[in-house]
């Protein structure tokens, strides 16, 4: 099972700052759709970064996650591939970044 996290952000997030400082430890960034993909050194999809998305719906967050935050939010999934070690760190420290850059906070399925 993959691991997921959403950075449900205070502010419209920025990811092109983020990106940048992932480049510069290896890792490639690839656009796709609506997604960000890191991959490692290997070509490995390491983590899934989905482009923010805003919720306005009252509810709306409390119905997905079973977590109440103030609205409007910014909700960014940040999803870590299952079977690689490192992915799960990876992304988990993504969306942190994503939170101490914009506020608010986060959800894990783990």
């Amino acid at each position: 099972m993959s691991r997921e996290i959403v950075a449900l952000l205070r502010e419209r997030p920025e990811l092109a700052p983020l990106l940048h400082s992932l480049r510069g430890k290896g890792l490639a960034v690839a656009e796709h759709d609506n997604t960000t993909h890191l991959y490692d050194a290997a070509g490995r999809l390491l983590v899934h970064i989905a482009h923010p998305l805003r919720i306005d719906v009252p509810g709306e967050v409390e119905r997905l996650l079973n977590t109440s935050v103030p609205l409007p939010v910014w909700w960014v999934g940040v999803r870590a591939a299952a079977t690689l070690t490192e992915a799960g760190p990876l992304a988990r420290r993504c969306a942190e970044t994503l939170v101490s850059r914009h506020g608010g906070t986060l959800w894990s399925n783990r």
